[in-house]
Parts: structure tokens; sequence; C-alpha cells
């Protein structure tokens, strides 16, 4: 491996507690419980999650997605943070 920083995004609260538990294995991994997204699309973006996958998108029917409510990241936000 590498001494790289390491990001990982996980916006489900059920995936992001598996994320912790496998990146405390590791040194130099920043892990961030938000949904990447263009800036343009907060608040259009649609989330859905179970206990064994999850999905996003901006203009699907299905009922299973409801609006994001939490909090959103960009591409930008990554790669201007100077944590990293």
């Amino acid at each position: 491996f590498s001494d790289a920083p390491v990001i990982c995004i996980e916006p489900s609260s059920h995936f992001f507690d598996i994320l912790k538990r496998n990146a405390a294995l590791f040194e130099n991994v920043q892990l961030k419980q938000r949904l990447l997204a263009p800036a343009s699309m907060r608040g259009e973006v649609k989330f859905w999650s179970d206990e064994q996958t999850g999905s996003s998108t901006y203009d699907s029917i299905d009922p299973r997605y409801n609006e994001w409510s939490g909090e959103y990241i960009t591409f930008s936000e990554i790669i201007n943070d100077t944590q990293l």
C-alpha cells in the first residue's frame, strides 16, 4: 500500500458505520458522511439504500427514493480540502 491520503465518502448511515470499522485498520484515511454531487444539484438529488446497497438519482419516480436531506460534498471541495 502507499502512504498517500485517502478520502472515503458514504452517505448511508448503515454503510458509513461499516466504513468506519474498516478504515480503522489503516492510517491516513479521512471519512466523510455526505452525498457526492455537483453544487448545482443540491436539493435535487434523491437517495435510497437498504441493508445491501444504495443509489442516488435526480430523476427517478421510484417510490423508494427520497430527497436527500443530509450533507453534500462536491468534487471541488474534495480537491481543495487542505486536510488531505
